[in-house]
């Protein structure tokens, strides 16, 4: 190959693997986030993210706030991870 030519055949092998191989990086995704266990885990999670603010003294009312985001941020990135297709 010349110093200027473009690496064709090597581009196409790369875009081959990658499309191979992405689908199931994202079905593997969407599995870990809506198991059953991954339920469990976010409920665990939020939970201890409420307690840990009321620890802290943050004030029960901001605590919850605060918690109300941090699940809907959590709901947002499923439902945009959801819709990914396989």
């Amino acid at each position: 190959m010349q110093k200027n030519e473009i690496p064709v055949k090597e581009i196409n092998d790369l875009l081959d693997v990658i499309y191979e191989k992405i689908p199931k990086v994202f079905k593997a995704i969407r599995e870990s986030i809506f198991s059953a266990q991954a339920g469990t885990d976010i409920g665990t999670a939020i939970g201890n993210f409420y307690k840990a603010l009321m620890e802290k003294g943050v004030p029960e009312d901001k605590a919850m706030e605060l918690t109300s985001e941090y699940l809907r941020t959590l709901t947002n990135l499923s439902e945009n991870i959801k819709y990914m297709k396989d």
